[in-house]
């Protein structure tokens, strides 16, 4: 049977008596607002999206230098280091500090100086793109560590040089000895695929 309303307080009555009538409480504001609060937080999310992501791909050469388990460093046209990741401080025995601002030939082998000396002023001179060698280094206790080395000429978006990247990894010694020379290998070309990916990294820092 309908009730039959006729005054506004006849309305108020039935709403305040009705079964379906929704009850708010402290819990209800607080779930109410923890919502709001969230759809307000996944909004700035979306919306910082783009930039964090921006953020990102500008950091991940960087990373991707740092974080590598190949030891890799860049060398300035005076032959100081001016970078160099974990892997590298951890082959030469040397800290931060104590690496950067040195020259390369600080810790290389006396017998092979003279021959990377020569490949790297010819590299940066741009005559050609990237050299490799085995050649010695020597650790703070004047211990020789054998390596492959491959430096690889850095340029800007005017093919001006930069810098070298110089892409080491151990190797055993020789049993026959070999000159310098003998163990070195140029090439005039880009560089193989890697190489060129990693100099464009270098480029995007």
């Amino acid at each position: 049977m309908l009730r039959r309303l006729g005054r506004p307080a006849d309305v108020k009555r039935m709403l305040q008596t009705s079964p379906h009538r929704p009850v708010v409480t402290n819990s209800n504001r607080a779930s109410a607002a923890k919502t709001t609060s969230a759809f307000s937080n996944q909004n700035a999310d979306v919306a910082n999206a783009p930039t964090a992501q921006r953020a990102y791909d500008a950091d991940l050469p960087s990373l991707a230098f740092s974080q590598s388990p190949i030891a890799m460093a860049l060398v300035a046209a005076d032959h100081r280091f001016i970078r160099a990741n974990v892997a590298f401080h951890k082959l030469v025995g040397l800290a931060d500090g104590a690496l950067i601002g040195r020259t390369f030939e600080a810790i290389t082998h006396p017998d092979d100086i003279n021959t990377d000396a020569e490949l790297a002023r010819a590299l940066l001179a741009g005559q050609f793109a990237h050299y490799e060698m085995e050649k010695r280094y020597l650790n703070p206790a004047g211990g020789v560590i054998w390596i492959h080395l491959t430096a690889s000429l850095v340029c800007d978006e005017h093919n001006a040089a930069i810098c070298a990247l110089a892409i080491v990894r151990p190797i055993a010694a020789p049993i026959t000895p070999v000159a310098p020379l003998d163990r070195t290998r140029l090439s005039a070309d880009a560089g193989d695929d890697d190489l060129a990916r990693i100099r464009a990294a270098v480029l995007a820092w």
